[in-house]
């Protein structure tokens, strides 16, 4: 098996994308890529990469900026919904 580190994550459509400064290294499980999601803007988004040290999601529409909070594990997002 052959690994391209660009080859990560495939999308259908043109998505715009917010990267997390955290990954499974600081806990988030690895199986949350695809199924799981992220709060942002207070709208569930969806978890595209899970790596060592980042995570994407899809933000949709949401104006973004370096700063701004994602609820990860909390009131909006459940251990059980990773």
């Amino acid at each position: 098996m052959r690994f391209h580190p660009l080859r990560i994550a495939r999308l259908a459509k043109e998505t715009r994308v917010a990267v997390i400064a955290a990954g499974y290294a600081d806990g988030l499980i690895r199986a949350a890529k695809g199924h799981s999601h992220a709060s942002f803007a207070g709208v569930p988004r969806p978890v595209l990469i899970v790596t060592m040290d980042l995570i994407a999601i899809d933000i949709g529409e949401a104006e973004a900026k370096p700063g701004d909070w994602v609820e990860l594990l909390g009131p909006n997002v459940h251990i059980d919904d990773l």
